[in-house]
């Protein structure tokens, strides 16, 4: 008389062996939408991590042109151009852009909202858009003179 651990030990038995016909096809099915939904999360926080880098960098731009030219009669035109300019040049397109700029000397401030669009990832629960905030400081330049 043999062992039954034995007898399942040396090769397939059907009575002992379990049926696992088709279960790589189910585990695949199971499997594929979670790891496409993954993908798509990290596209959307790698969207939205580089947007608030540039719109950081933009935000910084306007306020450095504000602080090299103070005295412009039209400087808060051109930051605001400056940063929608810089923000085309890197391919971030806002579907609303806004751009505050602030003079408390002896500093001077540049704000930038972005809209950014998401619902190109057809990701489940992600909004369709999200609004991107930054700010920049720069120190006006004294020694800079006046016009």
């Amino acid at each position: 008389m043999r062992a039954h651990w034995f007898a399942s030990a040396t090769g397939p038995n059907r009575a002992t062996t379990p049926n696992t016909r088709g279960a790589t096809a189910v585990e695949v099915a199971l499997l594929v939408p979670v790891l496409v939904l993954v993908a798509a999360m990290a596209c959307a926080l790698w969207r939205l991590s580089w947007a608030q880098s540039q719109l950081n960098a933009a935000a910084a731009a306007g306020a450095r042109y504000i602080s090299l030219h103070p005295y412009s009669g039209n400087t808060d035109a051109l930051a605001a151009d400056l940063v929608a300019a810089d923000m085309a040049t890197a391919g971030l397109y806002c579907t609303s852009l806004a751009v505050n700029v602030s003079h408390e000397v002896p500093y001077v401030s540049a704000s930038a909202s972005c809209t950014v669009q998401l619902r190109d990832l057809l990701v489940p629960g992600l909004p369709a858009s999200i609004t991107l905030r930054a700010t920049a400081t720069e120190l006006l330049d004294t020694f800079r003179e006046q016009p």
